[in-house]
C-alpha cells in the first residue's frame, strides 16, 4: 500500500541526496523534483520525497511514518502543523502474470512489478494529488472568508475589511499559483513514462483516476473567484478612503 502526506511547502531534497544525508547509505532514485529511498527492497519498502513538500511511503508500517517525517522535518520550510497536514491512501497489487502493464482502479493499482519506474510514476501522482488537496483547502478557506464578508454586505452589515487581510489573501493566491504551476509540475511529463509506452499508460491512467487535470482546473477557477473578490474589496477600500479625504 501507499500513503502520501503533504507536510511542508518546501523540502530541501538536495540535502537528502548527499552521501552524508539522513538516507545517504540507502540506494536512491534521484529525480529533479524528488528522491526515492530504498529501505528494504525485499519488502518493497520505499520513501519518495518531493521538493514541493510531499512524502510518499510504499509498504512501510504506518506506525513508522512519524519517525521518518521527523527525520525529514529539519529540511522543511515550514513544517505544517498537524491539523493542516493532508494525507491520502492507495493500494498496490503486484501480479507478475498481468497481461497489461497495469490495471487502474479507484482503490488500487495492479502492476507487474514495483520497479524504479513504477515507484517514480506512482509516487509523483500521489504526491501531486495530496499537494492539490492542501492548496484546494487553502483556497476554499479564502472563499469561505470572503463569502462571510459578502453576506454581511448584502444584509446591510459592516463592509470593512482590513487592508493587511487583503494583502494576505493576495500573497496567498500568488503563493498557490507559484507552488502549483512551477513546483508541482502539473503539466510536465514524467521521464519514466516518456521512455516506455507501458509506463506512459500507467502514468496517464493514474492521472485520470486521481483527476489531476480536473482538480487543477477547479482550483484555478476558485482562485479566479478569490482574486475577483480581492479586487472588489480593494476598490471598496480605495473608495472609502477617497470619500473620507473629500470630507
Amino acid at each position: 500500500y501507499v500513503k502520501s502526506y503533504f507536510i511542508s511547502k518546501s523540502i530541501n531534497i538536495d540535502k537528502i541526496k548527499e552521501e552524508t544525508g539522513i538516507y545517504g547509505s540507502n540506494d536512491q532514485i534521484k529525480e529533479r523534483k524528488s528522491v526515492s529511498i530504498t529501505l528494504d527492497q525485499s519488502l518493497n519498502q520505499y520513501i519518495s520525497i518531493f521538493n514541493y513538500g510531499a512524502v510518499v511511503f510504499f509498504n512501510i508500517p504506518e506506525a513508522l511514518h512519524i519517525e521518518h517525517i521527523n527525520n525529514i522535518k529539519e529540511l522543511t520550510n515550514p513544517l505544517m502543523v498537524d491539523q493542516d497536514i493532508q494525507s491520502d491512501y492507495y493500494k498496490i497489487i503486484i501480479n507478475e502474470n498481468l497481461e497489461k502493464p497495469s490495471i487502474i482502479k479507484a482503490e488500487h493499482v495492479n502492476i507487474q512489478q514495483l520497479d524504479s519506474n513504477n515507484i517514480t510514476i506512482i509516487g509523483s501522482v500521489m504526491a501531486q494529488s495530496v499537494a492539490l488537496d492542501y492548496y484546494s483547502f487553502i483556497v476554499e478557506q479564502s472563499l469561505q472568508n470572503f463569502s462571510g464578508k459578502i453576506n454581511s454586505l448584502e444584509n446591510g452589515g459592516d463592509s470593512k475589511i482590513q487592508n493587511e487581510i487583503l494583502q494576505k489573501f493576495n500573497s496567498s493566491n500568488i503563493s498557490v499559483l507559484t507552488n502549483v504551476l512551477s513546483k508541482l509540475g502539473i503539466f510536465e511529463g514524467n521521464d519514466a513514462a516518456w521512455d516506455n509506452a507501458d509506463y506512459y499508460y500507467t502514468w496517464e491512467s493514474l492521472r485520470k483516476e486521481f483527476e489531476i487535470d480536473l482538480r487543477y482546473r477547479d482550483l484555478s477557477l476558485k482562485l479566479d473567484v478569490v482574486n475577483d473578490n480581492t479586487r472588489f474589496f480593494i476598490e471598496m477600500l480605495q473608495f472609502e478612503k477617497s470619500y473620507k479625504m473629500e470630507k
